[in-house]
């Protein structure tokens, strides 16, 4: 194969580390599946050291992204306690409204709470929300937080969101998260869940059907009548399967 391309639609966009990590595990998705289901005639020797390559940085991008994301959140939440703890001044505001529009009606709870001293500014808004159709009942929840803190005469501003919501409707029960690609979706017949839309796992009639399963330590098969097979990794990096009583 003389030329290859991936897609990563969204990259230009991504805006913050969520979204780029996103990203990056949708390019590693695609790399790890051109090297585990197409065979070394496709690819020559460079290409696939390319390939392998290109997956590796991925994979560090992946890390780097999720550890600054990790140190964004540490930082917020130090930032915020400590002007908790030191505020000149503090205030909450609640608002209740209720909309009736053409074919919904929307009900909404929101609670503006400020924090202020000589260095640091907090606004944060906390918001649920149930709207209301002849087809569905969707409650969202959310928690959006500014912090502005004035360092040696310069401004820094630190953002925090968290979006979730639960819909019902006669399809089922959803859930999801602002974000984030994955949802659980549970109807008359099973527990789903989802990536990007496409279903990945469910449970229906006590059987869960996956996708694509990793064990990490044990896999076992069987019940406590009749014993326990267990399918264990070795050390020298083989497979072993080893039965125990129940």
């Amino acid at each position: 194969m003389s030329g290859f391309s991936f897609s990563l639609p969204g990259l230009e966009q991504a805006s913050d580390p969520r979204q780029l990590r996103g990203c990056l595990l949708r390019l590693t998705e695609e790399l790890q599946y051109a090297l585990s289901n197409l065979g070394g005639d496709n690819f020559s020797e460079e290409t696939r050291s390319r390939l392998t390559a290109m997956e590796d940085s991925a994979k560090k991008a992946e890390e780097i992204a999720g550890k600054t994301e990790e140190e964004a959140k540490s930082e917020f939440q130090r930032l915020y306690e400590e002007l908790i703890r030191s505020a000149d001044e503090l205030s909450s505001e609640f608002e209740v409204s209720l909309n009736q529009r053409e074919d919904s009606i929307l009900s909404q709870v929101t609670e503006e709470f400020t924090a202020k001293s000589e260095t640091a500014a907090l606004e944060e808004t906390f918001r649920s929300e149930m709207e209301q159709t002849s087809q569905k009942i969707e409650m969202r929840f959310s928690d959006a937080a500014s912090l502005v803190q004035q360092t040696e005469g310069e401004l820094e501003e630190y953002k925090n969101l968290v979006d979730t919501y639960i819909q019902f409707s006669v399809n089922g029960i959803t859930l999801g998260k602002r974000d984030s690609p994955f949802t659980a979706v549970l109807d008359e017949e099973s527990l789903s869940f989802l990536q990007n839309g496409a279903k990945i796992a469910y449970l229906s009639n006590n059987k869960l059907y996956i996708t694509n399963a990793e064990a990490l330590n044990r896999f076992t098969v069987g019940n406590g009548g009749s014993g326990y097979f267990d399918w264990i990794p070795r050390a020298n990096g083989n497979l072993g399967m080893k039965w125990r009583a129940g």
